[in-house]
């Protein structure tokens, strides 16, 4: 995310799409499975409606950043998806102790 410290190993679950993470360079891999130190990623694939995603990091629960959407209960980022436009979202996932 902008303004927000790069964290590798985070992983994303997600109720719909395609995840895929940047390398060391922030370009989409086939071959990494979870962030780099860029801490990039994305989904793609996903229908229009409220996605939820999960995100896994080695130094505890991830949690949301500024404007972005809130966190829910169990984790878990309800985001809203509109056909035709691009969603982001900016965390802040505490790095490994």
């Amino acid at each position: 995310g902008q303004n927000t410290p790069k964290i590798d190993g985070v992983v994303a679950r997600v109720s719909q799409g395609q995840i895929f993470y940047g390398n060391s360079l922030g370009l989409a891999s086939p071959d990494v499975t979870e962030t780099t130190g860029n801490g990039s990623g994305g989904i793609l694939n996903v229908q229009p409606g409220m996605l939820n995603v999960v995100f896994d990091a080695p130094g505890g629960p991830c949690t949301e950043h500024g404007f972005h959407w809130k966190i829910n209960e169990d984790g878990s980022f309800t985001i809203p998806i509109e056909a035709g436009f691009t969603t982001a979202i900016d965390l802040v996932c505490p790095p490994t102790p």
